[in-house]
């Protein structure tokens, strides 16, 4: 599991987590983060860990948004309000918006993105799946999940 956070949020909760180790993931490398710091707007991952030459313990995935809206950091135009952009647990964990994740994935086409869409895509209600079809269709035109029956058209 990874946990999401938004890039403006990131000083605050870099000061609260100041026990831990922060290393910005940025091109490959890993740069230091210290308690307060913002994140380059081309860093998207931040790792954690105990203490230096320690394992990492977990992994902040940066988002972009204000506070009210969620925003797609590979196309600024695609743009959600929060209510839409996650969702909850019955005993209240939030978690982004299927839909979203799956337009993460697309990106990379990797073996585990591949099972994620053919579980999840099928499951899409008409106007996430429609939602989903017209992302992939602006951010990666010609991407094969756009042939899927899964994807049904409105």
């Amino acid at each position: 599991m990874d946990a999401g956070l938004f890039r403006v949020d990131l000083p605050r909760v870099s000061r609260e987590l100041a026990s831990f180790e922060m290393h910005l993931a940025n091109g490959g490398e890993l740069f230091p983060l210290r308690p307060g710091d913002s994140a380059p707007e081309d860093g998207n991952s931040v790792w954690c860990r105990d203490s230096a030459g320690g394992p990492w313990r977990f992994e902040f995935l940066l988002d972009s948004g204000d506070g009210s809206e969620w925003v797609f950091r590979r196309d600024s135009s695609l743009r959600r309000p929060l209510a839409n952009a996650l969702r909850r647990t019955a005993d209240g964990l939030e978690y982004l918006a299927p839909e979203i994740q799956l337009l993460y994935k697309a990106k990379g086409l990797r073996p585990k993105d591949e099972e994620d869409f053919a579980v999840v895509a099928p499951l899409l209600d008409r106007a996430t799946s429609h939602w989903l079809r017209t992302a992939l269709a602006r951010t990666h035109p010609g991407h094969p999940w756009l042939a899927s029956a899964a994807l049904r058209p409105t």
